[in-house]
């Protein structure tokens, strides 16, 4: 985790997550695997290459449009975009 970076806990229904804030981010990302668990309805978009922070490439399929979670106790809502995630369940971006 880089200086730009903040790990906080959230929730998104009752399911407490790990959220990554990132200030190299441009975009906001939800782990395929939460998504499915918690059955959010996902809008196929066109396909977008996805690079992260480590380098890697990978493609973007789809989305979850208006996803509602709460971090210390504040409650937001944003479209974030679908990709496998490894080390959290959420990345928001704060470009």
């Amino acid at each position: 985790m880089g200086l730009n970076t903040m790990k906080v806990n959230g929730k998104m229904d009752k399911t407490t997550v790990c959220i990554l804030i990132n200030s190299g981010s441009t975009h906001n990302f939800l782990n395929i695997a939460v998504a499915i668990k918690l059955q959010y309805q996902l809008t196929h978009i066109k396909p977008m290459t996805v690079q992260t922070a480590n380098g890697d490439k990978m493609v973007c399929k789809s989305m979850c449009k208006g996803l509602r979670w709460k971090m210390q106790g504040i409650s937001f809502q944003a479209g974030v975009f679908i990709i496998d995630l490894n080390n959290c369940e959420m990345v928001l971006g704060i470009q």
